[in-house]
């Protein structure tokens, strides 16, 4: 299936991207305590885990206070088709 744009389209889509100026790593389950639930099991994060690290890393930009803000107000969604 061929998309129908253009090369000026394309290219241009690609130049607004700006990566983020500071990009932190934080431990997975210090992100889910801070954002109020529990932390999850060990066997939970091993299809996360690479096998020489015991640790799972998120990296991340921007203010994780908002995990505070937030706490016990989240919510998901999900659709099918």
């Amino acid at each position: 299936m061929m998309l129908a744009t253009t090369p000026a389209a394309s290219s241009e889509r690609r130049t607004r991207y700006r990566p983020p100026s500071d990009v932190v790593r934080a431990p997975l389950n210090q992100i889910i305590v801070q954002g109020g639930r529990q932390p999850p099991a060990d066997r939970q994060l091993d299809l996360l885990r690479t096998s020489r690290d015991l640790d799972v890393s998120v990296y991340y930009a921007g203010d994780l206070s908002l995990l505070d803000a937030l706490r016990g107000h989240c919510g998901g969604a999900r659709g099918f088709r």
